[in-house]
């Protein structure tokens, strides 16, 4: 029925859009089976169960409708909402529910405006404001996309195949044609604390039939804070008694003492990225080969530029790693793609809990009191993960599948994602298969 209708929608848009605006969109059905999984939920008192999930199954239906259009010959805008149905797992910090719960949401996917310095199609340079999706690595699948879909002090690392979205300001130049600069200026509202201000930067080099392209950014995470207090906290008394309720209370948590001095730790830092993209196909020309075939790329990034003792001590704790490639299947498929990712930080990769800026409890849900007992064995288990995807297009319809062990959240309301990770070794991993159609 909401294929039925958005086809309607599409067909009829120049007369329910006017002369200038196109409608576009997908339908998306999809099903997750989890082969196993080790992930436990807050018990309190009983003993945990870790086999929970083992055989779970999650549907969902999800439509996608955007409109675009050009004002003048410079102005571009663009507007899109999603709905969405989903049978999803229990949340994690409830034990007791056994249930999967069946989630309906909508609302607003993206809303931003492009101005171009020059004919919208060939401008050199353009701004863009609203809330706007952000793809540096378009071959990429499961991972990377690290500068934006990533977190710092304490770094935690997102996967999956939505692009990131940013709320505020981006500027975009080539200059000269094989360079390209992006400058951004963004507000924080996915997670705590929000509405911190952040300014970002990305250098691509391409273009002229080069087989190579590479990339390289630096983010300024937070550093415009809104409440200086939960950014950059500091000069609260380790032995004042303050309750959990009180919001100063989280400040006791924020200190690190050694040695008589306190190292008060900050959510604010600068993040790095490098990524590079190599097209075998590109030395050869013209062949049998399909067009995303032999493709290999990588990326990694530093997330939080600072040592702090403590928590922090070490860089490599803070880098993740990818790298993808393109199986060769001369047109059979659109693309069959191998990826995977090292990221060897000790702790849970959750972004819970984090309007603190260190790790605040361990797989058993026990706050983590040592910063050098890290979380646990799983928090050495869990630093590799990988993905196998495939996809055939025929006509409108995409047809993918894929097996992977990644950085799975179980979907929520509000076109999100739940904030823990529920795969915590190479050998927990699900299965997905689904079908989208285009118009």
């Amino acid at each position: 029925a909401a294929a039925v209708l958005c086809w309607g929608l599409s067909s009829a848009k120049s007369e329910f859009l006017g002369s200038g605006f196109t409608a576009s969109g997908d339908v998306l059905v999809d099903g997750y089976y989890i082969v196993n999984s080790t992930n436990k939920r807050d018990a309190g008192w009983r003993r945990p169960d870790t086999t929970w999930m083992q055989g779970y199954v999650l549907q969902s239906v999800r439509t996608l409708f955007g409109v675009e259009g050009i004002v003048g010959d410079r102005l571009r805008l663009h507007l899109s909402v999603v709905g969405a149905l989903w049978f999803t797992t229990p949340a994690e910090s409830n034990a007791s529910d056994t249930y999967p719960r069946r989630l309906a949401y909508s609302g607003l996917r993206t809303a931003y405006g492009t101005y171009a310095f020059g004919p919208a199609d060939t401008a050199a340079a353009s701004l863009t404001a609203g809330y706007f999706p952000v793809d540096y690595a378009p071959e990429s699948r499961v991972f990377g996309g690290y500068l934006f879909k990533t977190g710092t002090y304490p770094g935690f690392v997102l996967s999956g195949e939505d692009n990131a979205r940013l709320a505020g300001i981006r500027l975009s130049a080539r200059a000269p044609s094989v360079l390209t600069h992006d400058l951004f200026f963004t507000s924080e509202t996915e997670y705590e604390p929000k509405y911190d201000f952040s300014v970002s930067y990305i250098l691509g080099v391409s273009g002229g039939g080069w087989p190579l392209s590479l990339d390289a950014g630096v983010m300024f995470d937070r550093i415009v804070p809104v409440d200086e207090s939960l950014t950059r906290p500091s000069g609260v008394d380790p032995e004042e008694d303050l309750p959990w309720s009180d919001p100063r209370g989280a400040f006791l948590r924020k200190g690190y003492a050694e040695g008589g001095d306190t190292t008060w730790y900050r959510k604010s830092g600068v993040k790095l990225m490098g990524r590079a993209s190599f097209d075998i196909k590109k030395l050869w020309g013209p062949t049998r080969l399909g067009a995303r075939d032999l493709e290999l790329y990588a990326e990694a990034a530093l997330l939080g530029a600072k040592n702090y003792p403590g928590y922090y001590e070490r860089v490599t704790e803070r880098v993740p790693v990818m790298a993808g490639f393109n199986v060769p299947v001369f047109g059979l498929l659109d693309v069959l793609t191998i990826e995977g990712e090292w990221y060897g930080s000790p702790y849970k990769n959750d972004a819970a809990d984090n309007i603190f800026p260190i790790p605040f409890k361990d797989f058993d849900f026990t706050v983590i009191e040592d910063p050098k007992q890290g979380a646990g064995r799983k928090g050495e288990t869990d630093n590799i993960k990988w993905c196998v995807y495939a996809q055939k297009t025929v006509w409108k319809l995409s047809l993918f599948a894929m097996a992977a062990s990644d950085h799975f959240r179980a979907p929520t309301a509000g076109d999100a994602v739940e904030p823990w990770e529920r795969l915590h070794a190479p050998d927990e991993w699900y299965v997905r298969g689904g079908v989208r159609f285009r118009f």
